[in-house]
C-alpha cells in the first residue's frame, strides 16, 4: 500500500506531464517566438508500452474473470453451500454463529441463480473499470482497489436480498489480479526507465571527480537502481555547488534566471552592483531600479527582447550587458537565463584620456608648428637657419602625425561601411602622386572606377594604410623605377599586391618589419620613427585582414594586403 501510494506518486506526476504536453506546449515558445518541435522521449515510449501493456492485460484479465464467472464451482446448487447450511449441526460456538448467518440468507427465501451471463458481465464490468481507473489515476490504486471490491459486495448482498444469487468471487479474484500485475509492470516500467536515465548518465563525461561508494549487489536489480540514484544525486550536488563556487569568482556580475526572470543565482559582483541579495528578486525590475534605458517607461518585455547595449548606471557606472538562453540537452526552449553585467568604466575613462590625448596631439601639438611654417614662408630668405627651421618643423609634423594615425588605428572608433576597393586605391594614388612625380616615379594601378570588388572599411583609415605602402616603396626606391599596384579576388578575399623596384630589405629584417620604432639598415638617409608599416598591420587586422612582406636585395620589395570581400560580391 504504502509503496503503489508514495513509490509511484513520482512516477505518477511523469505520467501527468506527459498527457499535459500538447497543452503547455502552445504557449511554450521557442526563443525567437516560434513552438518549439520535440521528438518524443525514451520516457514518452516508455509510457506508450505501458498502455499497450495495460490493454494485453484488459484482453486477458477480462475473458479470466468471466470463465471464471460462469464456473459451476461458484453456482448455487454448488455442494460447497450444502456443507455450508449443515454447519448448525457444529457444536464450535464460532462455526455456529457462521452457520446462522448464513441460514438466515439462504434459509426461508426462494433464492434463483443469476444467468451465466449476466453474472459474467457483472464481473467483467467492475473489472473493466477498474483497470479504466488504474490507468487515468494510478495514484489512488489502492483506494480504487478496495472500493470496486466493496461494490462487488454490496452488490452480490443487494441482489441476494432481491432474490437473486450473484457470487462475487470471481469478480474479487478478478479485481485482485488486476491491480497486483498492474502495480507490478508499472514498477518495472519505472525501474527500466531509471535504469535507462542512470545509465545515460552515468556515460556522460564527468565534469568533476566522483566519490565512488561501495558497489551494490549484481544480482538486486532494485538495489543497483538505488546505487545509481544516489550517484546521480551526489554528482547533482557536487555540480550545483561547483557552479555556485565558479559562479562566485567570475570577474564580471552574473546573474542566473528563470523563464521568467526571477533570480536564482548572483554572484558577489552583481550583488555589489545591484545594492542587495538579488536572489528571488525579479531581474527586470532590479535592471529599472539600476538604470537599464529600456526600462524607463515602465514597459517589462520578455528577457529574449532586452537590448544588449552599454548604458550608464544611476552611480554612473558604465555597465556593458550580455543575455544568454540556458537551453536544455534535449530541446530548444530556454530553461533560464544568464546574465552578465560587465563593468567598463575603467576602460571607457582610459578611452577618453586616449582620444584627449588624440586631439591634443592632433590639433594642439600640431597648431604651433603649422604656425612656425606659416611665419617662415612669410619671412622666407635665403638663409640655411630658416631652411633648417623649416625642415626640423616639418619632421615634428611628420612625426605628430604618424603618432596620430597609429593611435587611431589601435583605437576602438572604426566605422565599417560597404566600399568599393577602387575608390580607395584611387584616392590613395591621389595623395601620393606629388611625391612621386616629385622623385620622377611611375604609378601605375590595374583597377579603374567601375571595378566591382567590395569591402567592409573605415574609409579614411583603410586609405591611409594604402598610402603609407605607397609612401614607403616610393621613398626606398630610384628616381625614374616603377611602382605597380596589382589585385585579384577569389575564394572570397581580396589581394592587393604592391611592388616596388627599389633596393630591397634584407631576409633577417622581415620578421621585426611591422614592430613598432624599428629601423633597419636599408632605411638609412630616411626620415621616420617606424610606425608606418605598423599602423598599416593594425589597420590590415582590424579588417580582418592579413599582410605580409617578400623583398629579394637589389630587387625591390612586395607588399601583400588580404581583405575579405563582402558576402554578395
Amino acid at each position: 500500500m504504502a509503496c503503489d501510494e508514495h513509490g509511484l506518486e513520482g512516477e505518477t506526476k511523469v505520467y501527468d506531464i506527459f498527457n499535459h504536453v500538447p497543452a503547455c506546449g502552445g504557449s511554450l515558445m521557442k526563443l525567437w517566438g516560434q513552438p518549439e518541435k520535440r521528438q518524443p522521449t525514451h520516457a514518452q515510449h516508455l509510457f506508450n508500452g505501458l498502455v499497450r501493456e495495460w490493454l494485453w492485460i484488459g484482453l486477458l484479465l477480462l475473458p479470466v474473470t468471466a470463465y471464471l464467472s460462469l464456473n459451476p464451482f461458484l453456482a448455487l446448487d454448488n455442494p460447497l453451500y450444502d456443507g455450508l447450511r449443515k454447519l448448525n449441526a457444529l457444536s464450535s460456538a464460532d462455526m455456529q454463529i457462521q452457520a446462522d448467518a448464513l441460514s438466515g440468507l439462504l434459509g426461508g427465501q426462494d433464492t434463483a441463480q443469476v444467468s451465466g451471463w449476466l453474472a459474467a458481465l457483472l464481473s467483467t464490468t467492475l473489472v473493466a473499470l477498474l483497470l479504466g481507473l488504474l490507468l487515468y489515476r494510478p495514484r489512488y490504486a489502492s483506494w480504487m482497489t478496495l472500493g470496486c471490491m466493496a461494490a462487488a459486495v454490496l452488490g452480490s448482498l443487494t441482489l441476494m436480498r432481491l432474490g437473486q444469487w450473484w457470487s462475487p468471487a470471481a469478480c474479487l479474484i478478478g479485481l485482485l489480479l488486476g491491480y497486483l500485475i498492474w502495480n507490478w509492470r508499472r514498477l518495472s516500467a519505472v525501474l527500466a526507465y531509471f535504469g535507462w536515465e542512470l545509465a545515460r548518465l552515468d556515460d556522460e563525461p564527468k565534469v568533476l571527480p566522483e566519490r565512488r561508494r561501495a558497489p551494490a549487489s549484481k544480482g538486486d536489480v532494485l538495489q543497483g537502481r538505488i546505487f545509481a540514484l544516489e550517484q546521480a544525486v551526489s554528482r547533482t550536488r557536487d555540480t550545483r555547488r561547483f557552479m555556485a563556487d565558479g559562479l562566485e569568482c567570475l570577474p564580471v556580475a552574473t546573474l542566473i534566471t528563470d523563464p521568467r526572470g526571477n533570480i536564482l543565482l548572483a554572484n558577489r559582483i552583481a550583488r555589489e552592483v545591484f545594492g542587495n541579495e538579488l536572489v528571488s528578486h525579479n531581474v527586470l525590475e532590479q535592471l529599472a531600479d539600476l538604470g537599464y534605458p529600456p526600462l524607463h517607461n515602465g514597459v517589462r518585455p520578455a528577457l529574449s527582447a532586452l537590448e544588449l547595449i552599454e548604458f550608464r548606471d544611476i552611480h554612473q557606472r558604465s555597465l556593458r550587458m550580455e543575455i544568454a538562453p540556458l537551453l536544455p540537452a534535449e530541446g530548444d526552449v530556454a530553461l533560464g537565463w544568464l546574465l552578465s553585467l560587465t563593468d567598463l568604466s575603467k576602460e571607457r575613462d582610459a578611452q577618453q584620456h586616449r582620444e584627449t590625448m588624440l586631439r591634443f596631439l592632433s590639433h594642439d601639438l600640431r597648431a604651433p608648428h603649422s604656425a612656425i611654417l606659416a611665419l617662415l614662408d612669410i619671412h622666407s630668405d635665403d638663409s640655411t637657419v630658416f631652411a633648417q627651421i623649416e625642415q626640423q618643423v616639418r619632421r615634428a609634423l611628420n612625426l605628430t602625425e604618424s603618432f596620430v594615425q597609429l593611435a587611431k588605428a589601435e583605437a576602438d572608433g572604426y566605422h565599417f561601411q560597404p566600399t568599393l576597393f577602387a575608390m580607395l586605391v584611387m584616392d590613395a594614388f591621389d595623395q601620393v602622386a606629388v611625391i612621386a612625380h616629385l622623385k620622377g616615379i611611375h604609378l601605375v594601378h590595374d583597377l579603374d572606377e567601375a571595378d566591382e570588388g567590395m569591402v567592409s572599411a573605415d574609409q579614411s583609415l583603410l586609405t591611409r594604410a594604402l598610402f603609407n605602402v605607397l609612401e614607403n616603396a616610393i621613398k626606398y626606391s630610384a628616381s625614374g623605377t616603377t611602382v605597380t599596384l596589382r589585385h585579384s579576388s577569389a575564394q572570397g578575399w581580396l589581394e592587393c599586391n604592391i611592388n616596388d623596384q627599389g633596393a630591397g630589405i634584407a631576409a633577417e629584417d622581415l620578421p621585426e618589419l611591422f614592430s613598432q620604432y624599428r629601423r633597419f639598415d636599408s632605411a638609412q638617409g630616411s626620415e621616420g620613427l617606424g610606425l608606418g608599416l605598423t599602423m598599416v598591420r593594425a589597420v590590415v587586422e582590424r579588417h580582418d585582414g592579413h599582410v605580409r612582406c617578400e623583398s629579394t636585395l637589389g630587387k625591390g620589395t612586395t607588399f601583400s594586403l588580404r581583405l575579405p570581400l563582402l558576402d554578395d560580391c
